[in-house]
Formats: C-alpha cells, sequence, structure tokens
C-alpha cells in the first residue's frame, strides 16, 4: 500500500472531524468525515490493542467511504485528510 508521511499522535489530537478524501485525475472519488465511520480509529485501535499488541510502525487499513472505483494505468490520485496529510501518486 502507498502511505503518507507519519504523524505522530503527540504531535495531532485527532477530532474525528477531519474530512478525507480521494480524488482521481482531479475527479473527486469519494470524500467524507471521520465521525461518519461504522468503526472509529479510536474504536478500531481499542479493539485490536484487545487481541494483539501493536508495535511502533503497524499500520490499521479502516476501509473507505462510497465511491470505490476501477483506477487505469496513468491515473493520477490524490488522498487527503484535509490540512493534515497528502499523497499524491500515480498508476503504472
Amino acid at each position: 500500500a502507498v502511505i503518507s508521511d507519519f504523524i505522530l499522535k503527540e504531535n495531532y489530537k485527532l477530532t474525528l472531524d477531519e474530512e478525507i478524501s480521494l480524488s482521481v485525475n482531479d475527479e473527486i472519488r469519494q470524500k467524507d468525515r471521520l465521525n461518519k465511520m461504522i468503526f472509529k480509529p479510536p474504536q478500531l485501535v481499542e479493539y485490536v490493542t484487545s487481541l494483539m499488541t501493536l508495535e511502533e510502525g503497524d499500520l490499521l487499513f479502516t476501509g473507505t467511504p462510497k465511491g470505490v472505483g476501477k483506477v487505469n494505468k496513468g491515473d493520477v490520485l490524490l488522498a487527503e485528510i484535509k490540512e493534515i496529510a497528502r499523497l499524491q501518486c500515480s498508476i503504472s
């Protein structure tokens, strides 16, 4: 999986009002707020840590907002947590 830079939890307080989005070739395909997730990030961390120990560098993948679709060779993707993190990549 392609991931952005890490943001240490000590450096950012999650509010769950954060907006996440994915654009393909400058067209927004997915957009929603974390508070709309069925299982919020803190709940996911609590559940996973009840089953196993999370180590530094471990990642939890949470699923996506509606709008999942096909991408093609040459497409440019921009994933964003608005005003917090951005990731741009091309499909090759």
